[in-house]
């Protein structure tokens, strides 16, 4: 072999030898680079993870939890989990987006993840959420016009309110729909002194009320939703202080009690 015949061979030997080394390369950085852009720049495996809070059971005090979950990257083999307090359920998978839905306790918080598994990797989004944020006040549900009179000898008062139920502005929890509701009073020992039934979502009352020295009384107004689900909203407290003045309070605290079929009751914050 002449001279320039071995230039001409080791040239392109050092060709192919680095062709083959560039492909090489380049199949391991196309076959690595989705893993590392998805834990380095995409810090969970969705995008957006919605979920909402339906369909409660005044039976059981359980509530569904449902979960839309839109994927950063996924394939047809992709599979996703909805996992919460001890629970697992599988989601599907349909034009791009996961959807599941599980029974849970009602509690006043959520806690939830949704894992997505691809090629044996497992990553996954987790999420705490209050129950309290899915709801109106009292002061959203019920408009109410209070007017308080004493009398001029003893510890006697009339009381009186226009009320109305704001249905058709707000929803109940879990977008409930409305059967009932009426209002009621009671004292500072839970006994019920007065009730009126809402008659087309409004009342008008008039009660005389005694209030002894220190002592309080508190208006209620009480929704029953289509499931059975009792709602229940402060919306007037009115008290004698001093042993002489009377003072009042128009929603005097963010409470809101849910009280099921079965008389479980659970009293949640809702601002």
């Amino acid at each position: 072999m002449t001279k320039f015949q071995k230039v001409v061979c080791a040239i392109l030997i050092f060709g192919i030898a680095v062709g083959g080394a560039g492909f090489i390369i380049l199949n391991r950085t196309v076959k690595n680079l989705p893993v590392k852009n998805y834990s380095e720049n995409k810090p969970t495996p969705f995008s957006e993870v919605k979920y909402e809070l339906r369909e409660p059971d005044a039976n059981t005090f359980r509530v569904m939890l449902a979960v839309t979950a839109y994927p950063q990257e996924y394939t047809k083999d992709s599979t996703a989990q909805l996992v919460s307090r001890g629970q697992a359920v599988s989601l599907e998978l349909s034009a791009g987006v996961f959807t599941g839905e599980m029974s849970i306790p009602l509690e006043d918080g959520v806690g939830y993840k949704v894992s997505l598994e691809d090629d044996g990797l497992i990553r996954s989004y987790s999420a705490v959420t209050e129950l309290l944020y899915r709801f109106a006040s009292g002061a959203e549900v019920f408009d109410c016009y209070p007017k308080i009179k004493t009398e001029n000898e003893g510890a006697s008062i009339r009381y009186q309110m226009d009320a109305v139920l704001k249905l058709d502005e707000t929803l109940l929890p879990f977008d409930e729909q409305a059967v009932s509701a009426r209002v009621y009073m009671q004292n500072a020992a839970g006994e019920e002194l007065f009730s009126e039934k809402m008659s087309n979502n409004a009342l008008q009352l008039e009660q005389e009320v005694l209030l002894a020295a220190d002592e309080s009384i508190t208006i209620y107004g009480e929704v029953l939703g289509k499931s059975g689900m009792t709602y229940i909203y402060s919306l007037h407290r009115v008290w004698r202080e001093n042993g002489d003045n009377v003072e009042d309070d128009l929603y005097p605290d963010d409470k809101l009690r849910f009280v099921g079929t079965q008389g479980q009751e659970l009293l949640l914050t809702y601002s």
